[in-house]
């Protein structure tokens, strides 16, 4: 990889470290947080890719990791590395093979979709181990309540959070894409 691609990689998830830390608690589930982080991850998919973009997404996260690490953190990135991967390498995917602002909108909105549909299992799985490592003196939900946890919360934070950054990235993406393709 060049010089100046591996240069806008590193720029790009060091942007989206520092997105991250704008956090906005979901009302409904304050462990789950907004954050705009995924953006620079959303236009590295446009730009360069589905590879690239899960570069931007693994040093975002490993930053973020370095500077906020706890136990509840570690698994918050695990998790983030999966929802930001669908969503990244599904929308890079639609945007590499229709390159027009429809292209863009059916690639997002289907990043959002598959995002979604993939955080409901890994909340399945990480919810209990983050109440385990960050709330041991609470008891854990029997599996129908977690799984309304996952629906009820999980679904909508998913959707909100994935509609926000792509409307983000709808706002910026053309002002911007003349440097990442360059």
């Amino acid at each position: 990889m060049p010089i100046r691609r591996l240069t806008k990689i590193a720029i790009l998830g060091a942007l989206g470290a520092l997105l991250m830390f704008i956090q906005i608690p979901y009302p409904f589930a304050p462990f789950l947080k907004y954050d705009p982080g995924e953006v620079p991850v959303i236009l590295a998919a446009f730009a360069m890719g589905p590879v690239p973009a899960l570069l931007v997404l693994f040093i975002k996260n490993i930053i973020h990791l370095v500077f906020k690490f706890n136990p509840g953190t570690m698994i918050g990135v695990i998790m983030n590395f999966f929802a930001g991967g669908a969503f990244a390498v599904t929308a890079g995917l639609v945007y590499m093979t229709w390159r027009t602002f429809r292209g863009a909108l059916i690639g997002l909105i289907l990043g959002v979709a598959v995002m979604t549909l993939v955080m409901i299992p890994m909340f399945l799985a990480g919810y209990p181990l983050f109440q385990k490592l960050m709330m041991p003196e609470v008891p854990l939900p029997d599996s129908r309540t977690l799984t309304m946890m996952a629906v009820g919360a999980g679904v909508p934070f998913n959707l909100i959070k994935g509609s926000l950054n792509s409307f983000l990235v709808l706002l910026i993406y053309k002002r911007i894409s003349m440097f990442l393709k360059s």
